[in-house]
């Protein structure tokens, strides 16, 4: 699937060299996604970049247009909180929710 992806985005830009391919924007934001969504499991990074992406669209949306980047600080925040409490991402915190409310119940 991702030789096919590559090769219609070949086709789509005409050149590939590594910078326009996969440059350092990009793999950064597909090594967040992987960590927010939880490296450690298959679905983990298909739900991390749902949710990063989700975020990057709707940051940008309600708070690019003011010229000073708050998009990104809010997205930064985020993104840096639930890094810092829940290290196995949101496959983490979705299994530790639905321990507690086994518990509860």
């Amino acid at each position: 699937m991702v030789a096919v992806a590559g090769g219609f985005f070949a086709q789509y830009v005409l050149f590939i060299d590594p910078e326009s391919a996969l440059g350092l924007a990009i793999s950064i934001q597909i090594t967040i996604a992987a960590v927010l969504g939880g490296v450690g499991s298959m679905w983990g990074p298909v739900i991390g970049a749902t949710v990063l992406l989700s975020l990057i669209e709707s940051a940008r949306l309600y708070l690019g247009g003011t010229g000073e980047a708050l998009n990104l600080v809010v997205y930064g925040l985020l993104v840096m909180t639930i890094a810092a409490f829940e290290p196995n991402g949101l496959i983490g915190m979705a299994q530790r929710v639905k321990l507690l409310r086994g518990r509860s119940h």
